[in-house]
């Protein structure tokens, strides 16, 4: 009874760990693909690889945002 109550502790341990760690992997993946939010006061500083190829970086709201309108401010 004593040595399959250390297995079964043994195994609940090596699970939470290994939760922990794809936790933790996949906050980190996450993390790095979320873009920051860019300040902006013209679209013009904007970054034009910001968005995909059928949208345009424009300033809205003194942030950048991708927009399918291509304004020239």
């Amino acid at each position: 009874m004593q040595k399959r109550k250390k297995k079964s502790m043994a195994r609940i341990l090596c699970f939470f760990y290994g939760l922990l760690i794809f936790v933790s992997l996949f906050m980190v993946a996450t993390n790095q693909s979320i873009p920051d939010v860019l300040p902006c006061l013209f679209s013009n500083e904007c970054p034009p690889d910001l968005c995909p190829t059928d949208l345009f970086a424009k300033c809205i709201n003194l942030t950048c945002q991708c927009t399918a309108e291509y304004d020239l401010d």
